[in-house]
């Protein structure tokens, strides 16, 4: 009898002591503020790694700002669609940082045939019959074919072939497109206006060109730098025709056209 009183008083004591809260071995966290990859004294008007504006704390009211437009209190208003949010960042500065995209082969391609209004069958050809984008150039454009090519992967970045591969891309749609405007006659598409078969070139009609195919390109008016630069090329002795596939080229090839 005393040996079960004895193991019974021994099976309460182990049982109290594995029940107790083991404290004293988790570290808590006894303050309550969030952890977060973004510095929490970020100021005000800046931006997070999200793209939103940062939050703001009034340490006078305790108030919170949210960063949005019209929000004066804590309590958005709502945008009414006037004018762009309030973010501390000039829009129209040049980008700071190393985060422009290549352009890989599809995205070119479209932009090419919008810009020169060509088909996909018009826009580029090796020895008249296969395709720049989806055969000849494509892993170094950044695709890949893993069934005709054995090509498992993509290029993570532009190789070092890629440059080629771009200006065969660009001469190829280039050359058709003033090919197509030559046969079109009054009808032509993107060389309106200019004279192809011109020596020499009309001046007033150089900066129009211009003017165009930076418009088709690049969705905006070159500047007076620009067009003085072809201006200048266009004086030079070389015909009409030579001068508009060489300045479609460069502007088809220009880093803004290439990288987003």
């Amino acid at each position: 009898m005393k040996t079960l009183l004895i193991a019974f008083v021994g099976l309460v004591f182990i049982q109290a002591s594995c029940t107790k809260s083991p404290t004293s071995f988790i570290k808590t966290n006894t303050s309550n503020k969030p952890v977060s990859r973004v510095d929490d004294t970020t100021r005000d008007g800046s931006i997070g790694q999200d793209g939103v504006a940062a939050e703001s704390t009034d340490s006078s009211n305790g108030s919170t700002s949210s960063g949005e437009p019209g929000s004066m209190d804590g309590t958005s208003q709502g945008n009414t669609g006037s004018e762009l949010p309030e973010t501390g960042v000039n829009l129209t500065e040049p980008s700071l940082y190393n985060n422009v995209v290549w352009k890989r082969y599809r995205a070119l391609e479209n932009g090419m045939m919008r810009a020169l209004s060509l088909s996909k069958q018009q826009l580029c050809n090796e020895l008249d019959q296969f395709s720049c984008i989806d055969q000849i150039h494509l892993f170094n454009l950044g695709g890949n074919d893993p069934f005709f090519a054995a090509q498992g992967k993509r290029a993570a970045d532009p190789t070092i072939l890629t440059p080629v591969a771009v200006e065969r891309l660009a001469m190829h749609a280039c050359g058709n497109r003033i090919e197509l405007d030559k046969a079109a006659g009054a009808n032509a598409v993107v060389f309106t206006g200019f004279t192809l078969n011109a020596d020499p070139i009309p001046a007033d009609q150089i900066s129009p060109l211009v003017t165009t195919l930076y418009q088709l390109f690049l969705a905006r008016n070159p500047n007076a730098e620009e067009i003085a630069k072809l201006d200048a090329f266009a004086k030079q002795g070389i015909g009409s025709e030579q001068f508009a596939k060489t300045a479609c080229f460069v502007i088809a090839t220009m880093y803004e056209n290439i990288f987003i």
